[in-house]
């Protein structure tokens, strides 16, 4: 019962990564030179999955601390933003997706839950 419960949680922890990584792109559709972010999603031995966050390999990025670029001269030396606001809309339909299908999952098992210890008490 409870590697349901842990393999729903990790699919809506990645959910939500998945979404906040699309949102921070998006937010960053204007700015120059910005390459955008990928959430990595991989398969964990025993059920469930991990999420992680994949950077671009470029040196400073405008978007990031440090990335010490002036607006302005960003405009002018740096190419356009990379983001592509089509994928990033699947991304986040995707993610919503993930997360309305693993809710539920922890539903069920709260009700089976509920469901025993109303039984045993009995």
């Amino acid at each position: 019962m409870i590697q349901s419960i842990y393999s729903a949680l990790s699919g809506i922890r990645a959910s939500i990564l998945r979404q906040d990584v699309s949102a921070h792109n998006v937010a960053n559709v204007s700015t120059s030179g910005f390459k955008p972010l990928r959430t990595l999603q991989t398969e964990v031995p025993g059920g469930g999955t991990a999420a992680s966050v994949d950077a671009p390999e470029s040196g400073s990025h405008p978007a990031q601390p440090g990335g010490n670029v002036d607006s302005a001269l960003a405009a002018e030396l740096l190419p356009p933003s990379e983001v592509d606001l089509a994928q990033e809309m699947t991304q986040q339909i995707l993610a919503l997706r993930s997360l309305q299908a693993n809710l539920p999952i922890i539903r069920a098992e709260d009700e089976m839950t509920r469901d025993l210890l109303d039984a045993s008490r009995g």
